[in-house]
């Protein structure tokens, strides 16, 4: 379960990642095609000009947004994993008061937390 949710975080914060340096990156080459034509006469740059304002603020934008979001997922996370540490604590310790537990249980239970 741990391992599912790393991977979809991973995966989601690379694609997040990703998609902000793309948007960055076209917007310094619209800025750096608007220098470049600058000395053309009669060259029209003002949409040039707004294009790449609006792609910076769109990442700045997804940036504020993420970062609003992630604590509060980590902090979902943590309260999950607290509950289920102390889930685990209970089943341990009923296990143990009505029976001695072996090895082999401990090891069982042991590839079900984690997996």
């Amino acid at each position: 379960m741990h391992k599912n949710i790393g991977e979809q975080r991973n995966n989601w914060n690379n694609l997040l990642l990703t998609s902000i340096n793309t948007i960055t990156l076209y917007a310094a080459t619209v800025v750096a095609i608007a220098c470049a034509i600058s000395s053309i006469p009669n060259a029209h740059l003002g949409m040039l000009k707004v294009a790449s304002s609006f792609m910076y603020l769109a990442a700045t934008g997804m940036l504020i947004i993420m970062n609003k979001i992630q604590p509060s997922q980590l902090v979902e996370e943590q309260r999950n994993d607290t509950r289920l540490f102390k889930q685990l604590q209970n089943e341990i310790q009923t296990k143990m008061s009505i029976s001695n537990p072996t090895h082999g249980d401990v090891s069982k239970r042991w590839r079900e937390f984690w997996l």
